[in-house]
């Protein structure tokens, strides 16, 4: 269900970024110039209707042509994000394996989505809330459950980060 919903989020994010006509900048573009920045800007108006596959070759060819700075940005941003996603999926599991039968193969169904890269965030949003309206409330609600379970785990660990420091 995380990994739903964060996918949701994403795609709101980033197309209603462009509706509204916001674009961000991306962590790893901090500081670049506006022209690269533009750049980048221009890249992702042509991903409509591509599979997160092609997405990923498109970025990475334009990365390739960046200077070595931006280049390290990317790859060390990219590094992150694998290693919250290796610790995200392995607590998803944790928390997933405690849910009914039901939950259970929903949950690996809407991972399954999720992690396609044929299809395109599109096809994603639509398979994804497809599915979604056909399960029983009561595995909606225990997988929402479970969400909320996790959010309130990470506000906790956030708020008792920011106290440490």
């Amino acid at each position: 269900m995380l990994t739903k919903l964060f996918l949701l989020f994403l795609i709101g994010y980033c197309f209603g970024q462009q509706q509204f006509g916001q674009q961000p900048v991306p962590p790893f573009l901090y500081g670049a110039s506006q022209a690269t920045i533009n750049s980048f800007h221009q890249l992702t108006q042509t991903f409509q209707g591509l599979p997160e596959a092609d997405i990923e070759k498109r970025v990475g060819n334009w990365i390739n042509g960046q200077s070595a700075d931006i280049r390290a940005r990317y790859t060390m941003m990219r590094a992150e994000e694998k290693e919250r996603s290796r610790w995200r999926e392995a607590e998803q599991a944790e928390m997933a394996a405690k849910l009914s039968p039901a939950a259970q193969a929903a949950e690996r169904r809407f991972s399954a989505i999720a992690h396609d890269p044929r299809l395109t965030p599109q096809e994603k949003y639509q398979q994804t809330m497809q599915f979604e309206n056909s399960l029983s409330k009561n595995v909606v609600d225990e997988i929402d459950q479970m969400f909320q379970n996790q959010m309130q785990q990470h506000q906790q660990q956030r708020e008792e980060h920011h106290r440490s420091v």
